[in-house]
């Protein structure tokens, strides 16, 4: 399961590929117009067995035979934060995070506390993770959840913030009318799920299709996405490229070339659900196609950059930091988080 999401995340650049034909050429050329070899992108990502591993792994597959400029290594790590030290001592270039951490960083405040680090760039927008509340028979709405346990991951970190936000909203006090238990890892929940030992489960796609085609018992009740959307103008900003700020203004081409394929890809796999479900099916990642069609439009997949990037990013930390200042560091993120092109 954690393979299928890191391939809907670059899914579109193995569609794009197919799409748009074309191989790299033998008079690739660097930055400055001179014709060398093409220069070496290290990838921060994730364990080995995570999501962001996965990413990367497939976007260099694809990648390596579209570049022209640069080849793409692919590093496992830490995760989120050890991947900001990477950008920041540069052992990397670029870095797959989630958001609340790209802010800590800025900011220094949690993992960074007293040490702020502010030569990783909020480059890209690359998912805004689509959250499904599953239940058995008897929960409609967020008011139905009074007096219940539900399950969940991501304690301590947005996820977290953003489901105490909704329950509030709808007169709900986490804690006192909610019970929320707290699992280790999204794929623990799934399989607890699947064994029929919870009621209500909170899990972000494709864990949650995955639950639904093996316990029959589960309904897609609500969808927190939709729900955040009714109590807050902001849309949600969860997976964020970033990149080292000195890198991009040593090599604009490149991650101008970078950037271009990771757009058409997005708008390719957006545009071409069949394509992609029958593809996801051939590579072992789902059943069947129609099981992978009816998940690909609850991912979420985006590319956003520039203004609207930075306009998104700041109107979901507003929210969360008026909810609870801690939720972003203590502070919005300036200016300064986004590069903007």
């Amino acid at each position: 399961m954690k393979k299928f999401l890191a391939l809907i995340l670059s899914l579109a650049m193995v569609f794009a590929l197919v799409a748009c034909g074309g191989e790299k050429t033998d008079d690739s050329q660097n930055n400055d117009g001179d014709s060398s070899s093409p220069v070496a992108i290290t990838l921060a990502t994730g364990g080995t067995s995570g999501t962001y591993y996965a990413v990367g792994g497939v976007l260099k597959t694809v990648l390596d035979s579209k570049l022209t400029l640069s080849t793409l290594n692919v590093e496992s790590t830490g995760a989120s934060v050890a991947n900001v030290n990477m950008i920041t001592d540069g052992e990397a270039q670029m870095a797959i995070l989630q958001s609340d951490v790209i802010n800590y960083a800025h900011e220094g405040t949690n993992s960074f506390d007293g040490a702020p680090e502010t030569n990783a760039l909020w480059v890209a927008g690359i998912y805004n993770e689509t959250v499904q509340i599953l239940a058995k028979p008897g929960i409609n709405t967020v008011s139905d959840l009074k007096g219940k346990t539900v399950y969940s991951s991501g304690q301590g970190a947005t996820p977290e913030y953003i489901v105490n936000y909704i329950l509030r909203k709808n007169g709900l006090e986490p804690g006192k009318d909610v019970t929320i238990e707290y699992k280790t890892a999204h794929n623990e929940l799934a399989t607890l799920a699947v064994e029929g030992s919870v009621d209500i489960c909170i899990l972000p796609e494709p864990f949650a299709s995955k639950v639904l085609a093996k316990n029959e018992s589960y309904k897609r009740v609500l969808d927190l996405t939709a729900e955040w959307g009714k109590v807050s103008s902001a849309k949600l900003a969860q997976g964020c490229l970033v990149a080292r700020a000195d890198y991009i203004e040593q090599n604009p081409e490149i991650i101008k070339e970078f950037m271009s394929f990771y757009e058409a890809s997005v708008n390719f796999v957006n545009n071409e659900n069949n394509a992609g479900a029958v593809f996801l099916a051939k590579n072992g990642y789902f059943d069947t196609p129609q099981l992978a069609a009816d998940t690909i439009p609850n991912c979420n997949i985006v590319f956003i950059t520039g203004e609207e990037m930075k306009k998104t990013a700041t109107e979901n930390f507003t929210v969360l930091f008026e909810a609870n200042p801690a939720s972003v560091g203590g502070e919005i993120p300036a200016d300064a988080l986004y590069y903007l092109g």
